[in-house]
C-alpha cells in the first residue's frame, strides 16, 4: 500500500476520494466497474487508460492472514442489467471470471495507489436486483510443492530396475 493511501486511511481528509474498482475479466469480454455516479479515467498498472463505467457495488476485502484461501465479496447492484448478463453469459459458457480490484486516490488516477489484487471467482448468485460473486486468491496456503510432480515419466531414474 502507498504511504499516501495509508495517510488517507488513517486520516479521511474530505478533499481526498478513494475510488474503488474492480474489472471482470472472462472470454465474453472485460467490464470494468467504479464506486460511484460518476465514470473513471484512470490509468492501469501497464499504462494503458481505460474507463470504469459508474455502478453501485459493495465490496469485502479479505483479511490479512496466513490462513487458507483469503476472498474478497461483492454484491454489484443491477441498475442497467449489465452485469448480470455478463455473468451470466460467462457462467453459461463455463469460462473463468477473473477479478481484478483497485484502489485510485481521486488525487493521482495515473496508476492504482496499491498493488491490484487478481482474483478468481468461485461463487455467483445472481437476480433481477443485484449480481452476488465471491471470489478467491490462489489458495498459497493449501498448494503443493514442489509444484511440479516427480513421476516416473519425468524422472526415469526413480524406477527402481
Amino acid at each position: 500500500m502507498s504511504q499516501l493511501l495509508e495517510v488517507v486511511y488513517a486520516s479521511a481528509p474530505v478533499d481526498e476520494i478513494i475510488h474503488h474498482t474492480i474489472e471482470l475479466i472472462s472470454s465474453k469480454g472485460t467490464r470494468r466497474l467504479v464506486q460511484g455516479y460518476e465514470d473513471l479515467v484512470a490509468t492501469l498498472e501497464t499504462g494503458s487508460q481505460v474507463t470504469f463505467a459508474r455502478s453501485f457495488f459493495a465490496v469485502s476485502l479479505p483479511q490479512k492472514s496466513i490462513k487458507g484461501p483469503q476472498e474478497l465479496q461483492f454484491q454489484i447492484d443491477n441498475v442497467s442489467g449489465d452485469a448480470m448478463a455478463f455473468i451470466e453469459a460467462a457462467m453459461e459458457a463455463g469460462s473463468r471470471v477473473t477479478v481484478i480490484y483497485r484502489a485510485y486516490l481521486g488525487s493521482n488516477l495515473s496508476a492504482p495507489s496499491e498493488t491490484p489484487m487478481r482474483l478468481t471467482v468461485t461463487a455467483s448468485s445472481v437476480d433481477v436486483k443485484s449480481a452476488s460473486l465471491r471470489a478467491t486468491f490462489h489458495d498459497l496456503v493449501n498448494a503443493p510443492w514442489p509444484k511440479r510432480r516427480y513421476t516416473a515419466a519425468f524422472a526415469p531414474g526413480l524406477i527402481y530396475g
